[in-house]
């Protein structure tokens, strides 16, 4: 939380939280009121003053937001249950829904189709979050460490993750036995994203250095100096089976093929706004998505013409879900997992707080 005056200049009154929303100035203007987690979706209702004095106001169970504080003390205020779920399946089966605590990031599915790698940032992970993988038949997670995790190595042998306080660098964590391996990257400052090349010896990187923007990189998985693949500001993980090209979204808000050798780009006609999932086996097609469209679809695009075809729709069922994000899906579009944004609120006059 920080507050600014009118000559722009800042001064920050908190630290940094894990989740805030909603602030207002106290009805006697000496405190900024603003709900707030260090960790989860679990916000409480705190107040700072100018000098950077911070209590709690009001905690319970779940999470708050602030929306007004009324001259007279009335505090208006919802009560949010929140959650990020998880689903998914295989084509002829039973869609399952395969949320953990309550805050689960579908992030990779396993080469041979039977595991989801996830991402839990509910409150029970804490802030260095867990990485853990599921099966598709809704058995118990296997915890694999903490961080974010990102790809699936071609064997199923590891699964590359971060942590974003400890850029820059990927920690390889096995899926089996075996003990983790941290791969130090000599030129980011951040790595936002992850993934293997199919032979295994690389890792395809998101990443920033200083004074730059968001790119894709390539490293070894030894470690080093990354070496850019795209333009500043554009980004991606989906590379072609042999690991020679990147489909990516472009500045522009089409799909575009980057070469990991050469300057020949390709631009994949009727692709505006969609967002590449991964490749067909063969390097003909791609599988894509719109941001923020619901009912969410899964397009297969060829890639020389453009041509679409519908492959899969995701129709929320349950109450509250407003964003259907992270897809993942294999290359045939027969398995897929997905993460959904569901929020229930109710809304309340709270008075006597102080």
């Amino acid at each position: 939380m920080a507050i600014v005056d009118l000559a722009g200049n800042e001064k920050k009154l908190t630290p940094e939280w894990e989740g805030e929303e909603g602030l207002a100035w106290s009805s006697r203007g000496e405190e900024v009121w603003f709900t707030a987690t260090s960790a989860g979706a679990d916000r409480a209702l705190y107040a700072v003053n100018p000098g950077g004095k911070l209590r709690a106001v009001l905690r319970i169970p779940g999470g708050l937001t602030l929306h007004d504080i009324a001259p007279d003390g009335r505090v208006l205020l919802s009560f949010d249950d929140e959650r990020v779920g998880m689903k998914g399946g295989h084509e002829g089966s039973v869609e399952r829904d395969l949320t953990w605590f309550g805050w689960t990031i579908s992030q990779a599915i396993s080469p041979d189709g039977k595991w989801v790698a996830f991402s839990e940032e509910s409150e029970p992970a804490g802030n260095e979050y867990i990485v853990a993988m599921r099966s598709f038949d809704g058995s118990a997670p296997k915890r694999l460490g903490h961080g974010h995790g990102l790809g699936f190595s071609a064997d199923g042998k590891w699964v590359a993750a971060h942590n974003a306080e400890r850029s820059p660098h990927v920690t390889l964590l096995p899926t089996g036995p075996g003990q983790p391996r941290n791969v130090e990257i000599s030129n980011l400052e951040l790595v936002w994203g992850a993934s293997f090349f199919p032979d295994g010896k690389r890792l395809l990187l998101n990443g920033t250095e200083a004074g730059h923007a968001l790119r894709t990189y390539w490293v070894e998985v030894t470690g080093g100096k990354a070496t850019p693949i795209t333009p500043e500001g554009v980004d991606s993980l989906v590379l072609s089976p042999d690991g020679n090209e990147l489909a990516a979204q472009d500045l522009s808000g089409n799909i575009t093929v980057y070469p990991l050798q050469g300057e020949h780009l390709r631009t994949v006609p009727n692709t505006q706004g969609m967002i590449p999932l991964s490749w067909s086996s063969d390097g003909g097609y791609l599988l894509t998505t719109v941001s923020d469209e619901l009912p969410a679809r899964i397009l297969r695009v060829e890639i020389t013409s453009g041509k679409q075809q519908l492959v899969r729709q995701f129709v929320p069922s349950d109450s509250g879900v407003y964003v259907i994000w992270s897809i993942r899906v294999t290359p045939d579009g027969t398995t897929y997992a997905y993460s959904y944004r569901q929020t229930l609120s109710t809304l309340y006059i709270a008075q006597g707080l102080h």
